[in-house]
């Protein structure tokens, strides 16, 4: 009796290995909650997390740009054309930075006789990180999508391209791998920002995957060079969608490093404080704020995108 009660152990055991699947696991990172940032009541409670908002590959085009980059606001144009034409599906990071010196990101300071125009600093720390890392940037206007590398094997692409890849990688409709959620709440009162973020693997996976959140302000009104306009110097252009930062570093946080199997699920907890520089619309509930956050999932051997999801920021309160 017990010799058959042995086995039976053995061989459920091998059936649970060979299905290669986890039922509903959690694993939580060790991401510190600052609750200085919440001004309520009692403890801060993390909102629980509903349906993935996507069920399909989405896209993610990061523009490399600068505001001295007189041929950058075709490549913007091409971008945001493919947002709202792929609404739900596409989204678009505009970041301000090459590799040095900079000339397209330079800022006037105060005593420059173009100064206040130009004086505006759109460079972040990530940003700069990645045309160092990521081989064969060219300059600007340029960028990646879904940092996939093309039929010349490069990740690096100009603009007039994009709307080709971008099309390709939808057309394809490939099964998602993982698939990724955000909430958010945000008080006016403490600039406090607080990120949760639940991802799920959907095939097992092997190697090391990591998860990225830009922080993103929808509109920037300032000075742009433009090449297309008479003058070429545009006083109140219209900035789209600009990288302020990143909210768990340039490259995000690991998931894991190894293998992942079916129905594995990772949570991430953040706060960010807003800082003071970086303006805040609204001062309702539910109010937009201008602000949104992009996420997405990489390989980080290879920097591929594999999902990725946009969230607008609205005041809790």
């Amino acid at each position: 009796m017990i010799k058959n009660l042995f086995l039976l152990i053995v061989l459920i055991a091998a059936f649970n290995v060979g299905c290669d699947k986890i039922e509903n696991p959690v694993i939580k990172k060790e991401n510190t909650i600052n609750t200085d940032l919440y001004p309520g009541e009692g403890d801060y409670v993390i909102p629980p997390f509903g349906d993935y908002p996507s069920h399909t590959q989405n896209v993610l085009i990061e523009d490399f740009t600068g505001h001295r980059c007189g041929n950058c606001p075709t490549a913007a144009e091409i971008a945001h054309e493919l947002k709202e034409q792929y609404q739900g599906q596409v989204c678009v990071a505009s970041i301000h930075s090459a590799k040095p010196p900079y000339f397209f990101q330079s800022v006037s300071e105060e005593g420059d006789p173009e100064y206040p125009a130009y004086s505006h600093y759109f460079r972040t720390e990530a940003g700069d990180q990645y045309p160092l890392d990521i081989a064969g940037f060219i300059g600007n206007p340029v960028g990646m999508i879904n940092r996939d590398i093309d039929d010349a094997g490069q990740i690096w692409q100009f603009h007039p391209t994009w709307s080709e890849k971008v099309d390709e990688i939808l057309s394809a409709n490939e099964p998602l791998l993982m698939n990724v959620q955000v909430n958010t709440n945000y008080y006016t009162e403490t600039r406090g920002l607080f990120v949760h973020v639940k991802s799920e693997t959907l095939k097992t996976m092997e190697g090391r995957y990591n998860m990225v959140i830009y922080l993103l302000q929808d509109e920037v009104i300032d000075w742009q060079t433009d090449y297309t306009a008479t003058p070429s110097d545009i006083e109140d252009y219209h900035h789209k969608d600009v990288l302020l930062d990143n909210i768990n570093g340039p490259y995000g946080d690991q998931l894991f490093a190894s293998t992942s199997v079916i129905g594995e699920t990772f949570q991430n907890h953040y706060t960010y404080e807003i800082p003071e520089e970086i303006e805040v619309e609204g001062s309702e509930p539910n109010n937009d704020t201008g602000l949104s956050l992009i996420v997405y999932l990489m390989n980080r051997d290879t920097y591929e995108i594999i999902q990725v999801i946009e969230l607008g920021v609205t005041i809790t309160y």
